[in-house]
């Protein structure tokens, strides 16, 4: 009789990961390297929007699909949330984002390498996210 209760706990634990949608607001950290000079700014908020079939950040959506390697670019565990955006445009320039948020702290980690031809640009976003009650966008 026991398995039964616990069955249905594990249902619903999997629904509420893998069943919701939320928005937050991650407040952080910057630090830019652009063009060989250093850029730091103390104060940055960051506004994330989560569900089930992609992640929201910086303008950019990052569905929840495996690449050729068969690694996920978006996925959503029950502590953690990984994401990795690769953009490639024509003449050498290419993009890419990789993140991580933890669930239960919310503390994120973010970094974005644009390589140009000419130079590269790193940003790096450090902070903390807190859950919004309302939607952001």
């Amino acid at each position: 009789m026991k398995k039964i209760p616990l069955l249905l706990l594990a249902i619903l634990i999997s629904l509420n990961v893998f069943g919701e949608s939320f928005h937050l607001v991650c407040d952080g950290k910057e630090e830019v390297v652009s063009q060989g000079k250093n850029y730091s700014f103390p104060k940055v908020t960051q506004t994330i929007k989560v569900d089930d079939k992609s992640l929201f950040y910086d303008g950019w959506e990052i569905k929840n699909y495996k690449d050729n390697n068969n690694n996920f670019v978006y996925e959503k565990t029950k502590n953690d949330i990984y994401f990795l955006y690769n953009r490639f445009y024509d003449k050498g320039r290419e993009m890419k984002i990789t993140g991580t948020i933890d669930r239960i702290s919310g503390v994120i980690s973010v970094k974005e390498v644009n390589n140009f031809t000419e130079y590269v640009d790193v940003i790096i976003f450090e902070g903390k996210c807190k859950k919004s009650n309302t939607p952001l966008f």
